[in-house]
Order: C-alpha cells, then sequence, then structure tokens
C-alpha cells in the first residue's frame, strides 16, 4: 500500500473577504505541496469565514460555481486535492454548509443530502 501525506489546515479567514481567504488558501496550499502533502483539508467555512450569522446567505454560491472553479485552479497549479469548507447556496434557496472536494482533475464532488450539515442556524 502506498502512503499519502494528509494535512489539516488550521486558518483563521476573514469572514466575507472571499476573494482574500482563496489567496491564503493559495498560499497554503504552495506551502503543503513543498512540504509532500498530497490531501489538504481546510475547516468548516473556510472560505467566506466562519460567521453563524442570518445573513450568512449573502456569502452563499452555488456548487459548482466561481469558488469550486477557483479551489480546483488552486488543487491544479499545486498538485493536490483539497476539502474546504464553504456556504453553500442551494437550488432551493437554503444555505448549507458544505464542504467540496476539489483534485487537479475538476470537482471530485461535495458532501450533500445524508451528509450535508443542517443549515448553520438550524439545531444540529
Amino acid at each position: 500500500m502506498e502512503d499519502v501525506r494528509v494535512a489539516a489546515a488550521q486558518t483563521c479567514t476573514l469572514v466575507g473577504k472571499t476573494g482574500e481567504n482563496i489567496e491564503k488558501t493559495l498560499r497554503i496550499a504552495r506551502q503543503a505541496r513543498e512540504r509532500g502533502v498530497e490531501i489538504l483539508c481546510f475547516p468548516e467555512l473556510h472560505i467566506p469565514g466562519y460567521w453563524r450569522h442570518r445573513d450568512l446567505y449573502l456569502l452563499a454560491e452555488p456548487v459548482p460555481g466561481w469558488i469550486s472553479d477557483e479551489m480546483v485552479r488552486i488543487a491544479r497549479e499545486t498538485n493536490l486535492t483539497i476539502l474546504a469548507g464553504m456556504a453553500e447556496l442551494g437550488s432551493n434557496g437554503a444555505v448549507y454548509n458544505t464542504q467540496i472536494v476539489a483534485t487537479p482533475q475538476g470537482l471530485a464532488g461535495k458532501y450533500v443530502d445524508a451528509q450535508r450539515k443542517c443549515p448553520p442556524l438550524t439545531a444540529q
């Protein structure tokens, strides 16, 4: 069996600064790749910044969409598999705390349906 190096990134991202948070993700991914990491995991709501507020929908984006496209771009540039948390705007208009999986080959998936977490403002 082949060894795989996995890293968990403990980060502090700024609420509502999605573009800056994506650039921070790229910097961390580059550092991880230099250290031989193959799978890099970021925390929930990493991309929009962790915000438990009724206005989280303002930061939510559909999947696939521009945020998942940016994560795939970073995965391709660094040759990593990246798991990153975001606020997903579902087709039903609800906002979900979703973890996406981006690989150099494209968007590999997201946690959905039974695995999707409850909307961030409901009891879990």
